[in-house]
Order: structure tokens, then sequence, then C-alpha cells
């Protein structure tokens, strides 16, 4: 079965330090998880369109790798700062589309407006500038640092402010309002040192690892290389120390 999950690139940040990264353009719906985990956890089962919820960031994760096994893509969950990045779109205001949170109908599923259920993804519902539906409200969204963003179905607007972030929950636990989408690293450079920072458990931190790694084989000069696996090796990834006599060369 073909899976198929609409991205939108997302253009690097040199002012904050982002790399270039693409981003789901919904979080992930039941049929998308189904289809790859074989099993339809929701709570609202009344539309396959719908979000994803009553996943735990463990089953977030176990998704990734088991969609790249089927794909050959390497999917992952975003960091805070490129969910953040992603979710505002160029803007500094409360909200994506500005301070005003009357506006919030236009753009999100949230306490108001929702009847307290979740809704298919993107429906009726404008995105913001940079084609990402749903950053706001419906379901909050797992970060790979495990904690969550973006506001539900039964939050106020408050909640659905693009600075916004829910506590870190034990990654075991699941919540019916709470989803997530998926990222691709387009050109990682300093992605090891991320992954370091979140205490990602294996065989997590591999499937990142191995987009760095082959990263290394487009790097031109011998200086760019050193730079990338110094990052590397002060990351603490004692699997990355491995690769250093391939590519240090």
């Amino acid at each position: 079965m073909v899976i198929k999950i609409e991205m939108v690139e997302v253009t690097a940040s040199q002012d904050q330090k982002i790399n270039s990264f693409a981003i789901g353009k919904y979080p992930v719906t039941q049929e998308q998880y189904e289809a790859v985990m074989g099993t339809n956890p929701s709570y609202f089962q009344d539309n396959p369109q719908n979000p994803v919820e009553s996943v735990s960031w463990n089953d977030a994760q176990a998704f990734c790798i088991k969609l790249n096994g089927m794909t050959g893509h390497k999917y992952r969950l975003p960091t805070q700062e490129e969910w953040e990045y992603a979710c505002r779109a160029g803007t500094t205001t409360d909200y994506y589309f500005g301070d005003d949170a009357n506006q919030l109908g236009n753009y999100a599923w949230y306490e108001d407006n929702s009847g307290l259920i979740t809704f298919p993804v993107g429906a009726a519902k404008s995105p913001n500038a940079w084609g990402l539906y749903d950053m706001s409200g419906n379901v909050w969204e797992w970060c790979i640092d495990k904690w969550l963003r973006g506001g539900s179905w039964n939050d106020p607007p408050y909640c659905c402010r693009s600075a916004n972030r829910d506590s870190s929950p034990p990654r075991g636990l699941r919540f019916n309002n709470v989803g997530f989408r998926v990222v691709q690293t387009i050109r990682p450079t300093l992605l090891a040192e991320e992954m370091w920072e979140a205490q990602l458990d294996e065989p997590y931190k591999d499937m990142i690892l191995s987009e760095v790694i082959e990263y290394l084989d487009n790097l031109q000069t011998k200086e760019e290389k050193e730079k990338l696996l110094t990052a590397i090796y002060w990351s603490g990834f004692q699997t990355s120390l491995d690769h250093i006599d391939d590519y240090s060369s």
C-alpha cells in the first residue's frame, strides 16, 4: 500500500539557527496511522481523515520508524524549534494570523467551536502563510523532545498560541487530544546535538543519525566534513564514531 504524506518545505533561518526541513501539511491522520501500524487507537473514529490521537510519544516514534521502512524515506518528529518556526510562518504575533484571538475560529478547532470532538485535518479552516493546516487546535502535537505544541479541540485560545507549549508528559501516556505530524530533514548539520539534548533512546537517535551520516556524502571539502564530525563527536553518540574514519580522509 502506498502511504502518501503531503510535505511542505521550510527554508532555513540563519537567525534562529534552523536548517531547512520539510514538515507535514497536516497532522498524521487515522487512515495513515492505521495503514502503517495496522491499528487505530483514536477515541474519535467517525472519520478516517481525523487526526490520529490517543498516541503516546513512543507510538509516534514507532510510526516514524515503521513508515521509514515502508517508504525508504526518513521521517521523524519535529524539534520544538522546528515546530514553532513552521507554525509562525514568519510571524511574531501571538497567533500565526495575528494577535486577535477572536479570529482563531477561522484557523483552528478549539473549545469554543469544536463541540469537543476532532475534525478532519484541514477541514473548513485556513492554513498559515506557509500552507500548513491545524498548527493550532484540533490535536496537540508531539515534538521529538517530548513536549506538546499547538493546543487542541478542548483548549481555550491561550493554549493555541504559537509560543505555547504543554508540559512534557511521560512518553508512554496517551491522550485523546494529542497527535503528531512528521518532518524530514533536508540538510542536517547539527542535528546530532539536538538528538543528544533530547536524550533520545535507541533506535530513535540511530534513525536520525543515519540522516547525518548520509549528509556527509554531499559535503565537498574535508573542512566541512570535519566540522560536522566534530558536532557528532561532542554530541556523545558512540555509534557515530564508527563512521569517522570513513569521512575524515
